[in-house]
């Protein structure tokens, strides 16, 4: 099997704090991965590792069976695109305009944008459905719509590897279910692994075909949804109870919290 992601023994701190411990880790190409973890635990640390813009002060990176060390930032943004949480451009931008920026990378010394440019941004808006809206500003779109773009910008850079960092955070239900829908079709019509943080442990059980629990930088478990999401795994990493069963449309685990008695008795009337 080959791996878009062998990690070995890594560690990353910021000063003397370790965000990332001794962790190991395969993604397979193709693989939805996701990683989940309490607050602090080093998911974000853990995308920016991959992605290459922190380097970790022990162990080692492999992308597509290759160093991490020994690509080019260019290099690696034609393989890697990021989506990063809660982003908001800067200036006021419509919708092709902010897609045509992932092109960037492929772009000659010069930064003239070809045909070739302009119709990929056209075809990485399409597969997000927004065709109707590339003339529109950003700031005129819905939560949902917004979030499609930043995945239309990265699909231009024509990415082998998507990282995304809770990209149904702040969504309502319908636009996170359409945002996990999207990732899951996109991951198939075009082949691209797809590892991203979550904290919807419902969700990600759901769409992911692997995941990673995280706890203080530590791998608590790794495995498919049904072995991760275990009462014992979410105890030793959220520090609470979960009851859980499969979900009766699926064969995927699905978490509930018990009822607080505070509530059962009808007290916090």
């Amino acid at each position: 099997m080959s791996h878009s992601v062998a990690i070995r023994g890594v560690r990353f701190a910021y000063g003397r704090q370790a965000v990332i411990e001794n962790l190991s880790l395969e993604i397979a190409e193709g693989d939805f991965f996701a990683v989940i973890g309490p607050n602090g635990s080093g998911k974000t640390t853990l995308l920016r590792l991959i992605l290459g813009s922190l380097t970790p002060q022990a162990g080692d990176i492999a992308v597509f069976g290759r160093p991490l060390a020994g690509y080019s930032r260019r290099e690696l943004a034609r393989r890697i695109a990021l989506v990063p949480q809660g982003s908001v451009p800067v200036f006021s931008f419509a919708v092709e305009e902010l897609v045509r920026m992932g092109r960037a990378p492929h772009l000659g010394l010069l930064g003239f944008e070809a045909a070739e440019d302009i119709d990929e941004a056209a075809r990485a808006i399409a597969a997000v459905g927004l065709e109707a809206l590339a003339r529109r500003p950003m700031e005129q779109l819905s939560g949902g719509e917004q979030q499609r773009v930043w995945i239309a910008r990265a699909l231009c850079q024509q990415p082998r590897l998507m990282l995304l960092d809770e990209p149904t955070a702040a969504l309502d239900m319908g636009h996170q279910l359409q945002i996990m829908r999207l990732l899951a079709r996109l991951r198939r019509e075009r082949g691209m692994t797809v590892v991203m943080v979550s904290h919807d442990l419902n969700l990600a059980g759901m769409f992911a075909t692997r995941m990673l629990l995280l706890h203080g930088g530590r791998a608590v478990c790794t495995g498919t949804p049904q072995e991760v999401l275990q009462p014992a795994h979410i105890r030793t990493a959220y520090g609470c109870e979960v009851l859980v069963d499969r979900h009766p449309q699926g064969d995927f685990p699905r978490l509930t919290l018990p009822v607080d008695p505070a509530v059962a008795d009808g007290s916090r009337m």
